[in-house]
């Protein structure tokens, strides 16, 4: 758990811009034990300019315009077994044809890899990166440089499935099957400590039951009136694979483990993804068989449990409980 008087955990968001990635993003500017340094943004759930847009919507409710934003990647770098964006769960504009009207809000004159390489070398070993969406922009950082999975402080990615099915083929989840290009150069980066992935399995559990979707509805916070409408429109699409019928929020909760990493329970395992056009295409290989001696893949912690009750404690604290 976080410790009072602890300090903040120093992030910079790498999101996709639908509607799980804001409320991710609306709690992280009002958890006091997340720093939101600067949000990226990346193609996936819409295009680059709307996911742009919603963040920049977000930070304009939230009251907090003083945040960077830096525009990454608008496609792939390379084939991909489905083809983004996911209006059919997000609506074309990303909140459920629901959110509010776009804001002003120039984005910084530099790629997110750019910015993300500046901000590490500047602050080496203090920020903590979290990845929401595709995974170019990140392997865009690494390729151009690699010193950088020594430099951060951690690494949290929302994506993939240790225990199929998927959400977009038979094994596969969107993040990653986005661009497995890029998710497998990131998997295989040789990162200062292993990072987390947080995938589907975790995500279909952990879900928003009726008490936080009925405490959502009375719009007691700006987050809340910001998210009702979209989360509606949202949980009426998304929560086909969740375990009880609530709606996900796979973000959400990759997001709240930077800041209380109790929420899961991970075990380290090694993963790699599938880049060949088969119909393993797009997923993210989980050794489960955890006596298997180490034959040089690639580990990371893989969140397979997860504290339902105090993620939906956390959850309501940001709808006003």
């Amino acid at each position: 758990m976080t410790r009072p008087g602890a300090e903040p955990v120093a992030t910079v968001l790498d999101t996709d811009g639908g509607i799980d990635d804001c409320m991710a993003l609306w709690w992280g500017l009002e958890a006091r034990s997340i720093d939101v340094v600067t949000v990226t943004t990346v193609f996936g759930n819409v295009s680059l300019d709307q996911a742009t847009r919603n963040v920049a919507k977000v930070l304009h409710h939230a009251d907090r315009l003083d945040i960077p934003v830096a525009c990454g990647a608008a496609h792939g770098l390379g084939p991909a077994p489905i083809e983004a964006p996911a209006h059919h769960i997000h609506g074309e504009d990303g909140l459920g044809r629901a959110g509010p009207a776009d804001v002003d809000h120039t984005p910084l004159d530099i790629t997110a890899a750019a910015e993300i390489a500046r901000l590490v070398a500047s602050r080496p070993g203090e920020l903590t990166l979290v990845a929401v969406g595709p995974l170019t922009n990140i392997a865009l950082v690494l390729r151009a440089h690699p010193e950088i999975a020594q430099d951060v402080r951690a690494l949290t990615v929302m994506g993939g499935v240790a225990r199929p099915p998927g959400n977009v083929t038979p094994i596969a989840e969107f993040n990653v099957a986005c661009d497995p290009t890029a998710a497998a150069e990131v998997v295989a980066a040789p990162w200062r400590e292993p990072p987390l992935l947080v995938p589907l399995d975790v995500t279909y559990v952990a879900t928003l039951g009726a008490t936080e979707l009925a405490l959502l509805e009375e719009r007691r916070t700006p987050a809340a009136a910001f998210l009702a409408a979209p989360i509606a429109h949202y949980r009426a699409r998304a929560s086909r694979q969740s375990r009880d019928g609530g709606c996900p929020a796979h973000d959400l909760l990759a997001l709240m483990t930077v800041a209380h990493p109790e929420l899961v329970t991970a075990s380290l395992l090694p993963l790699t993804v599938d880049t060949g056009a088969s119909s393993a295409w797009g997923a993210t290989v989980v050794d489960l068989r955890t006596a298997i001696p180490d034959a040089g893949t690639p580990r990371w912690r893989v969140a397979l449990d997860v504290d339902v009750d105090a993620f939906r404690a956390r959850a309501r604290a940001l709808f006003g409980a």
